[in-house]
């Protein structure tokens, strides 16, 4: 991947399938988690910049909802606390393929 405007900002991958970070890149990791007896729902994530730093965490508890939305509900979170923070790229990491597909 490459970013949409010119300049020495690039994402390539490495023989270790590790990602190598080069401008202003945000690595947004997310999960989501519901307790199967109570239907209760967790949510939560990592935000690292391009050298791999941690930037914050955060979590939040929902109360009973499905899993896809609690996941959904996890990328919303993660890229509201993302806005004016000045970053070029985001790459949002999820195990949930319905989420990936959604977005």
């Amino acid at each position: 991947c490459t970013p949409g405007h010119k300049g020495k900002s690039t994402l390539k991958q490495d023989r270790r399938n590790e990602l190598e970070w080069g401008g202003n890149w945000v690595r947004f990791q997310t999960d989501g988690a519901v307790k199967i007896d109570s239907s209760y729902a967790t949510t939560g994530g990592v935000l690292k910049d391009e050298n791999g730093e941690w930037l914050l965490g955060f979590n939040r508890c929902l109360g009973k909802w499905p899993i896809f939305y609690v996941e959904l509900w996890d990328v919303l979170d993660g890229l509201t606390l993302l806005q004016g923070k000045q970053r070029d790229r985001v790459l949002i990491q999820t195990d949930s393929s319905g989420v990936f597909e959604a977005i």
